[in-house]
């Protein structure tokens, strides 16, 4: 059951192992209700149809949860498999089991599909919340937890009983009172699936789980119409209207209405133009191939990337499905207010790592800043950061804080930065074991021959000790002995990195590098910071796992080895207070690969960059060089030099572009600029670490490293950093032109930001009529000259 705790590192209302839990005052629970199992929700014939009354329908569903499967390892295929075959059940009686408005014949329960997503853990307890409300009322009902229910994200079903076999006209009265009353905060905060209040609605059961095991709990009390009976019958509704096969054929062939659905359909426009829409039916979007079609063969699941075309098993692939169109319409704004009091709800709990994982833009940094207003006597916080410039950039905001240095960040300052290299290269010995830095030695570039030699003389004196010694005053004055320093720089050294040691005994927040960070768990005292709240900025894959380097992975047809070069212990850092701030999706992969316990601040949400995003699809962005001695990319980049407006930003890898796919990351100096982000195949070696490091497949590992690539670019100016004057994401003048290799095989990318125009270099100007790009919706796109341009340098 769930048990309230008010220790200062407990999380309220924890989860103990599933059973029934029957609390309230005592009732008559026997009442049978009718309802129909599906072996998974497409099945249109129930597997059984049963009458249990509600502590039946209780014991099964713990008996079911108790056995619940784990997914929170799962693959993307696997949990698409998952959905196709889940379990369902729909609470009333069924014509033939039919789950069809005109086989309704009563019910005698409600299921209250119940969904929060975001906000903080106070103002998100919905099930503490809910059944207080029901045991004050004293309404019988059985709740039980689903698939994606975690901390901060309740997602559960609540079966209420009525008191009464309920026709339609009754089952609706119920509906509204209970928006009216009981669910009225959660149905406000749109919390509720509005396919609760469909009667034939299937409910997915307990079978399966990805973040916490299913829990079901059992309140004793009376029916709904029991207890309101007076109240419930005063309210009017209007009844149903019956309808005749001909209308039914002129619904189902009908236009389309929702704004979603017509931008889904304008970009299946772009991309596959000899497709024509033929009708949107419940669930799916069905298709013509052609003008001369005669039957809408070709189907779209709502939640599908493709276009299915089962006569001939073919497939159409798309960029956005149906369901990412609603969900960038669906978009909130989450007050920053809000994530702050997730984060400190997260403080006072025991579960040692929080993932505050949130669109590019959104101002995660600024909830950090307010953080750093509290009093560090009280609770001492470390900001740890990527970059040096964005770790400047914070203090000049930040209060209460103190920079801590690097020892090489103090080197350089003081030698400068090319003495600095050799001096740095002949330290790093001093912070690694002596395997570690005999591979760096290996690694070390001709340029650096001098520092080489330096390490490989110290090496062969230190060769029979197992750990190199890290005393950087020993290792100064070895620096001294071989003039790569003067006596007064090596005392101006000692000094700075004194101060930047005294400073981490201070009663002040630190602001340091993740890596400086690091470094002082992984070879210091790992105590250091027990008492300590660290919040990490941007999250590296490989952070936190010990990678084993005698594994290997096949990528691009040859083997590879994974590496963890700084022979760091990772495991060091898992018991640390940590939270991780980000827009990637990898850092959620990796804590659960390595099974540490955490908790989602936030969430990634789509955004409607309709007018503002672009997306061009070509055959290749490949660096390596074709017959002419140019490659793809080259050919793309130059195309987009001669076309695009003056001023336009490339971000791209291996070009002499302005930045590239890492370089880009946190900065803000693209929000007022139009930008063209060439994407390209990640490297083996990166993959190889990816799928060490998370337990992903190979096009798992490589769908996740272009999906965050991606989307760190395009929101260097597009959806939070392309506001209108209202506040708007996605709704400013901003413009950017993605443009993807169409390798499917590969990848899927997961686009943050949504937009209708997406097409396909081939399309654009394609020899067949049928094929090509009309010039009218050319002219829809604000970076058609570059896209002429790229398509003739390519073709």
């Amino acid at each position: 059951m769930y048990t309230k705790t008010t220790t200062k590192n407990a999380i309220p209302w924890v989860f103990q192992p599933p059973h029934s839990a029957f609390v309230g005052a005592p009732s008559n629970l026997e009442k049978k209700h009718s309802l129909c199992v599906y072996s998974s929700v497409f099945d249109t014939a129930p597997e059984e149809t049963l009458c249990l009354s509600l502590s039946e329908l209780s014991r099964d569903l713990s008996e079911i949860a108790g056995k619940a499967e784990d997914y929170s390892d799962a693959s993307s295929e696997r949990l698409r498999e998952f959905k196709q075959r889940a379990p369902a059940a729909v609470f009333a009686k069924l014509e033939g089991g039919r789950k069809k408005k005109d086989a309704f014949r009563s019910t005698s329960l409600i299921a209250v599909d119940v969904d929060q997503k975001g906000g903080s853990a106070d103002s998100n307890i919905g099930i503490s919340q809910l059944l207080d409300k029901v045991r004050d009322v004293e309404l019988a009902a059985v709740l039980y937890t689903t698939f994606s229910y975690q901390l901060n994200q309740p997602c559960f079903r609540l079966l209420i009983d009525l008191g009464k076999d309920c026709d339609w006209e009754d089952h609706q009265r119920s509906c509204i009172w209970l928006k009216r009353n009981l669910l009225s905060e959660l149905f406000e905060a749109g919390g509720v699936d509005n396919a609760s209040w469909s009667p034939v609605q299937p409910m997915v059961l307990p079978f399966a789980y990805r973040y916490q095991q299913p829990h079901v709990e059992l309140v004793r009390g009376r029916g709904l119409w029991d207890l309101f009976r007076d109240e419930l019958a005063s309210i009017k509704v209007t009844k149903p209207e019956k309808t005749s096969k001909k209308q039914k054929l002129q619904i189902g062939q009908r236009n389309l209405n929702g704004c979603a659905e017509k931008l889904f359909v304008k970009q299946v426009g772009y991309l596959h133009k000899p497709l024509k829409f033929a009708r949107k039916t419940a669930g799916s979007t069905q298709f013509w191939r052609n003008n001369r079609d005669s039957n809408p063969g070709l189907f779209c699941k709502d939640n599908w990337k493709m276009i299915f075309d089962p006569a001939k098993s073919d497939r159409h692939f798309l960029q956005y499905s149906l369901d990412d169109y609603r969900d960038a319409l669906d978009h909130q704004v989450t007050d920053r207010s809000v994530k702050e009091g997730a984060i400190r709800g997260w403080i006072d709990s025991d579960v040692p790592y929080a993932l505050f994982t949130e669109n590019c833009g959104t101002g995660k940094s600024e909830v950090l800043v307010s953080l750093s207003s509290d009093s560090p006597q009280k609770q001492r916080y470390i900001f740890t950061f990527s970059t040096l410039a964005n770790r400047d950039a914070f203090a000049l905001r930040a209060n209460n804080a103190v920079i801590v240095k690097s020892t090489s960040e103090i080197i350089k300052g003081v030698v400068g930065e090319k003495r600095a290299q050799q001096v740095l290269a002949f330290l790093q010995q001093y912070y690694a074991p002596l395997e570690a830095v005999e591979k760096r030695q290996k690694a070390l570039p001709d340029e650096n021959a001098g520092a080489a030699q330096f390490v490989a003389s110290f090496l062969k004196k230190e060769k029979n000790k197992a750990e190199v010694t890290r005393s950087i005053s020993i290792a100064l004055r070895k620096c001294v002995s071989k003039r790569l320093i003067s006596r007064e720089e090596q005392s101006l050294i000692s000094s700075e990195i004194r101060d930047s040691r005294n400073s981490l005994s201070k009663t002040n927040h630190l602001l340091m590098t993740t890596r400086k960070f690091e470094f002082l768990v992984g070879y210091s005292d790992p105590n250091a910071f027990n008492e300590d709240v660290i919040f990490t900025d941007e999250h590296q894959v490989g952070m936190l796992t010990n990678v084993d380097d005698t594994r290997k992975f096949e990528v691009y047809g040859a083997e590879w080895t994974p590496e963890n070069p700084d022979g760091i212990d990772r495991r060091k850092l898992h018991d640390l207070k940590r939270c991780i701030v980000t827009s990637e999706n990898v850092a959620a992969h990796e804590l659960r690969y390595n099974k540490i316990r955490f908790v989602e601040i936030a969430a990634v949400q789509k955004t409607a960059d309709f007018d503002t995003f672009e997306v061009l699809l070509v055959s290749s962005t490949s660096s390596q060089s074709k017959g002419d001695g140019k490659s793809n990319r080259r050919l793309i980049k130059d195309a987009v030099d001669r076309a695009a407006s003056t001023g336009t930003i490339v971000i791209g890898d291996k070009l002499e572009a302005d930045y590239n796919l890492v370089s880009c990351k946190g900065t803000n100096d693209l929000r007022e600029k139009d930008t063209v982000v060439l994407l390209s195949m990640p490297s083996a070696q990166e993959i190889a670490q990816t799928q060490a490091c998370t337990g992903l497949s190979r096009w798992e590992a490589t769908s996740l490293i272009m999906s965050d690539k991606a989307n760190q670019a395009v929101g260097r100016n597009q959806g939070y950093r392309n506001k209108d004057g209202l506040g708007n994401p996605g709704s400013g003048s901003n413009r950017c032109l993605l443009i993807i290799p169409t390798n499917r095989k590969e990848f899927e990318i997961d686009l943050h930001y949504v937009t209708p125009k997406v097409v396909n270099a081939r399309h654009w100007s394609a020899a067949n009529d049928g094929l090509r790009t009309s010039e009218d919706r050319k002219k829809e796109f604000y970076f058609k000259d570059v896209i002429d341009e790229i398509v003739m340098a390519t073709q």
